[in-house]
């Protein structure tokens, strides 16, 4: 049998390994390696690779023709994925500095319809569009190919108006029909690319009649332009209300509407408020109608502007008929501010000083980026004619320079309805697994005030929590997760954890059945200023020490916790870096708790956990010990000092190299010496040759700090006989030990001995 005569299951599950199993001792290769050489081998072996090769396709509106010769009948059902680029003309050098005319936007206008409906003429063609299994994903972008170095980029398109569309007209009416497309089950708006209008995008929609997954990136308007973005957002909404979505399953919108840097920039004046809020919100209400259909993922990204439309009935005669049954993932993140200039966030103003204008002061705009100034008119494109990159009065008119971001407190009379909406909402979402609703920040002083609520079904790990502060017990349960930034101020209102402490309701429970649901969901507040940790037991205890990484509380009846130290540094990255070294140095210590198993001349430890190692509370520390307490007799140093000597060859004898060996880590326990604070310390695998390690190897550079400072004696004085038995003790516990111990001893084993003179009794 040939390789042309193969069976055709074999011939594919031959195709199949080649294509994602790499091949014995070759890290080089990657899994999904290139298979177009085998489809020369023959006309099976083609087509058996085809399948493969034609399932991802990019092509451009400039290549159209070449991709409808490639992509011929038979292989047009291997395609799964088509990103698409309409190629806009290409603009010279010399403009690469200048707004785009409007002859330049109207050249754009032209190529960007054809090239849609050059392709959308290909792909009514193509069949199987009532086949699920045969969707289609389709990406879809249009931009210039050329980008010069020194330009504007997409800068250079800034204008408001210079949206692509699909009519006759700059206006969002008008627009002409597309042949339906049953074949296409996922639509993409790229996130690269010149701003596509959303009439346009409704257009698309509605020859997508079997569209199940859509995800848009938007780019935004700039704030000064209210009356364009208000268009917009009310013709994204009307996009939405396509009939074709009546089964949409997946829903993802970044639209990037942040919130004015300058706080008491005019955007909250009753001017612009809406008065029947938030009933005016027309984009929020067609999103929540979609969830209420088929929808099961929903995804507002960067800066959805949210208000309580999103989660009720704003008709409060049809309120008790608002569910979401298949919800099953929902993210939002939002900023401060409503869509009718609402802040969310109140404040002093006086609290957080305004901050200078960044860069070069304001100054006269040129012509092209005065507001009121004519963007279609020719008189300013002659070549060469270029602009400042850095509009600062645009900065200025849209509320973001300069900066004084003062709003730092929640706003009870428009954040709470928004928290309470959607905790009400939750209850009517019998699918949900995991949700996640959380601000966006302005500014990145912002970030210490971030507010963000998780609710997860049980098995899931929560995202706003450190993963080591989640226990088995804790993610069995439904929960709902509050996490509140650095320095965040927010009470949970009462009536608001009653919502949350509520079950939602099974998809086929009656009325009055949900009446009865059981309270199981568990509320927690997690607040990073003091972090407390989920299903922590060791909370409002008294602290009794402090270390470098490491905080000590008293537990009672002779018992301590040693639980991660949390740092309050300024910066919240800064503060989270320290945390997160903390939170691992506890596990290593843990770790060698656990290996050392509570063995000779370490102090006991009962147990450990994911929050914190629970040891028994020692008398003293030796440093203070010998500061406080009278000189003993030889006998009872030398018994000290075999008793450290016999520690330090356990613990070595169990394959753990003591870091930070100090007279402060050294406890008194009834009389005893016990080795404690192995944060610092190596935990080596139980198969190395500890008493080789040297000064030289890498696994031990932190070695020469071990016990560097040390110079508090142990001893305040000693005979010949006592030098003599530490000496022999010494040479009995081997090098590694020997030599711990001459650099634990310092400066001053015993009175007026040196490093020098220690050294040669101990050689």
């Amino acid at each position: 049998m040939s390789l042309d005569t193969l069976p055709s299951e074999v011939l594919n599950l031959i195709i199949y390994h080649l294509r994602n199993i790499s091949p014995p001792k070759s890290d080089k290769q990657p899994r999904n390696q290139d298979l177009s050489r085998y489809a020369a081998i023959s006309r099976n072996w083609k087509a058996a690779v085809e399948q493969y090769t034609f399932t991802a396709v990019k092509t451009s509106s400039s290549d159209l023709a070449h991709f409808k010769k490639i992509i011929n009948p038979r292989r047009r059902k291997f395609v799964q994925t088509l990103f698409y680029q309409i190629d806009l003309p290409v603009y010279s050098e010399s403009r690469s500095r200048c707004f785009e005319r409007r002859p330049e936007h109207e050249a754009n206008l032209v190529t960007f319809r054809a090239g849609i409906r050059e392709l959308w003429k290909e792909l009514a063609l193509w069949s199987d569009g009532d086949n699920p299994s045969a969707g289609l994903r389709l990406v879809l972008t249009a931009d210039a190919p050329v980008n010069y170095p020194g330009g504007l980029g997409d800068a250079r398109w800034a204008y408001p108006e210079h949206s692509l569309t699909l009519n006759d007209s700059d206006n969002a009416s008008g627009n002409t029909a597309l042949p339906d497309i049953p074949r296409i089950a996922s639509f993409h708006v790229a996130n690269t690319g010149r701003r596509i209008h959303p009439s346009a995008i409704g257009t698309i929609l509605a020859s997508l009649p079997n569209i199940r997954d859509l995800e848009l990136k938007i780019y935004p308007i700039q704030p000064k332009h209210q009356a364009l973005v208000t268009e917009h957002i009310t013709a994204l909404a009307h996009a939405l209300e396509s009939p074709t979505l009546g089964r949409l399953e997946r829903l993802r919108i970044w639209l990037g509407q942040h919130a004015p840097r300058d706080h008491n920039h005019p955007s909250d004046t009753a001017v612009s408020r809406d008065p029947s809020y938030p009933d005016g919100d027309v984009l929020n209400k067609v999103v929540s109608k979609l969830a209420q259909q088929s929808l099961r993922e929903l995804y507002l990204d960067e800066a959805w502007m949210i208000s309580p439309a999103l989660f009720m009935a704003t008709d409060t005669e049809n309120s008790d008929d608002l569910t979401f049954p298949y919800l099953k993932t929902v993210a939002i993140s939002f900023p401060l501010i409503t869509y009718d200039g609402r802040w969310l966030y109140t404040g002093d103003p006086d609290d957080i000083p305004r901050a200078p204008l960044e860069g070069t002061p304001p100054r006269p705009p040129k012509p092209e980026l005065e507001p009121e100034a004519e963007p279609d008119s020719d008189s300013n494109s002659e070549p060469g004619d270029g602009i400042d990159i850095d509009d600062y009065n645009g900065s200025i008119l849209n509320g973001d320079e300069p900066g004084h971001p003062w709003r730092i407190i929640p706003d009870s009379e428009t954040f709470d309805p928004i928290v309470r909406s959607l905790a009400a909402a939750v209850l009517e979402m019998p699918s949900l697994e995991h949700l996640k609703v959380e601000t966006t920040p302005t500014a990145a002083d912002l970030e210490y005030y971030e507010i963000a609520f998780e609710f997860l079904r049980p098995g899931l790990v929560a995202d706003t929590v450190p993963i080591q502060d989640q226990t088995n017990a804790h993610c069995g349960k439904w929960r709902w997760i509050v996490s509140l930034g650095i320095e965040a101020s927010w009470l949970l209102p009462e009536d608001i954890r009653e919502l949350m402490e509520r079950r939602p309701v099974a998809a086929n429970c009656s009325s009055a059945k949900r009446q009865s649901q059981p309270a199981t969901p568990k509320v927690l507040v997690e607040n990073a200023q003091n972090n407390s940790s989920l299903d922590d037991p060791y909370l409002n205890l008294p602290v009794i020490g402090t270390g470098m990484t490491g905080t000590i509380y008293d537990l009672g009846n002779g018992r301590v916790v040693k639980k991660a130290k949390q740092s309050h540094l300024r910066d919240p990255g800064d503060a989270e870096y320290m945390n997160e070294i903390n939170r691992k140095t506890l596990e290593n210590e843990a770790q060698i708790f656990q290996r050392l198993d509570g063995g000779q001349g370490t102090i006991p430890c009962f147990q450990v956990s994911p929050h914190g190692i629970e040891l028994a509370r020692a008398e003293d520390d030796l440093e203070s010990y010998l500061e406080t307490h009278p000189e003993r007799e030889d006998s009872f140093k030398i018994r000290w000092m075999l008793s450290l000597i016999e520690a330090l060859a356990y613990t070595h004898s169990c394959k753990v190299f003591v870091d930070d060996l100090a007279l402060r880590n050294i406890l008194v326990l009834e009389g005893q010496l016990k080795v404690a604070d192995f944060g610092q310390s190596i935990l080596l695998p139980l198969d190395a040759d500890i008493a080789s390690a040297c000064e030289d190897d890498p696994m031990f550079a932190l070695r020469s700090s071990i016990l560097a400072g040390c110079s508090t004696r142990l001893l305040r004085g000693g005979s010949t006989n006592t030098i003599s038995l530490v000496r022999r003790t010494l040479a009995l516990s081997g090098p590694l030990c020997s030599q711990t111990l001459v650099m634990f001893f310092g400066a001053r084993l015993l009175r007026n001995a040196g490093v020098a003179s220690m050294r040669a009794w101990l050689s």
